[in-house]
């Protein structure tokens, strides 16, 4: 499956909460890259790894293959974002990596 061209194209999405790949989060993410957009996601295992339905440390580079093999840009974090300082944190590592970013899917 390729892009859309130009439905997103040129425009950076972060998307927090994508753990694991049959979640929201990794749909949320592979719907925006289909569309043309570059994707940078955050994930928390440690909250993973404590529900039932625990944590595999693969996925979110899986996850990112993935968005990548669509010919979009991706990246993504390990961050606790229930830290105060983790949204400046966050901000700074998108823009170094991918640039300004325009759209935020806070699923986190």
């Amino acid at each position: 499956m390729k892009t859309i061209p130009g439905r997103l194209t040129g425009r950076i999405a972060i998307v927090t909460g994508a753990s694991r790949s049959a979640g929201i989060g990794a749909a949320v993410c592979k719907e925006l890259a289909y569309l043309g957009a570059d994707v940078f996601f955050t994930h928390w295992v440690s909250y993973d790894q404590q529900m039932p339905w625990g944590s595999n440390y693969e996925e979110q580079e899986q996850l990112c293959e993935e968005i990548r093999s669509l010919g979009v840009r991706c990246e993504h974090v390990r961050m606790d974002l229930s830290l105060p300082e983790s949204f400046v944190d966050l901000l700074n590592k998108v823009e170094q990596k991918l640039g300004e970013p325009s759209i935020l899917i806070n699923n986190a």
